[in-house]
């Protein structure tokens, strides 16, 4: 159904049209909902990272913790050059120990 409504509503197009065969499009299709998953994870920890400072949690609202959400997607950048540095990592909650 998700891969229906994606190719339907051109969602994708340039990958859905280059890949040409109905079984790429729903690799490519089914990569985008991995690829969501992660993203609504990282934000997950972000959000909790930042609520478990105690100055965010005496400012917010009833309001701001109604509209608490990890589906915000304005930190990404979907069409450009991505640098990955695979020796790090993200900064979230205490350091982890080295090994």
């Amino acid at each position: 159904m998700l891969k229906e409504a994606v190719l339907r509503t051109g969602c994708l197009a340039g990958v859905t049209a280059a890949a040409g065969r109905s079984d790429e499009q729903e690799l490519s299709v089914l990569c985008l909902r991995v690829l969501q998953a992660a993203l609504v994870y990282v934000n997950t920890l972000m959000v909790q990272d930042v609520l478990a400072d105690e100055e965010w949690v005496a400012q917010l609202t009833d309001a701001d913790r109604r509209g608490l959400t990890p589906l915000f997607w304005t930190h990404v950048a979907p069409y450009g050059e991505v640098k990955l540095d695979m020796s790090s990592r993200l900064q979230l909650s205490a350091p982890m120990p080295s090994t």
